[in-house]
């Protein structure tokens, strides 16, 4: 089984591991999520390239269609709270639809990607 210190999960870009699973600890409009197959683009992604990813792949907005950014810091995928998450000011909740918070220089974002 891949672990973070195991070398045996793929890294992204920002040495972060990626992971494909199931999993329901996404961010649906702040309601209850179904378990979905999703690919985990890993941690520690800045929240500039974040958003680009989603404006080119999906609907840029963290929150809705395939691309969606994880729910919090606290998730456990694999058996690791670094495997998901992400820092909470990635996403602008002020905003409606709520967006990716790129006035900020975040460096800690996370998302799925539904398959």
């Amino acid at each position: 089984m891949p672990t973070q210190s195991n070398g045996l999960a793929p890294l992204n870009a920002f040495n972060a591991p990626m992971v494909v699973g199931r999993t329901a600890d996404y961010q649906v409009d702040m309601g209850s999520a179904a378990t979905r197959l999703h690919f985990l683009t890993g941690r520690f992604v800045p929240v500039k390239v974040m958003r680009e990813l989603d404006v080119k792949v999906d609907d840029a907005y963290p929150e809705t269609g395939n691309l969606r950014a994880v729910a919090d810091t606290t998730i456990v995928f694999v058996g690791s709270p670094a495997w998901g998450g992400h820092d909470i000011e990635c996403v602008d909740h002020s905003t409606t639809p709520a967006s990716w918070n790129t006035a900020t220089e975040i460096q800690d974002c996370n998302a799925v990607i539904f398959l």
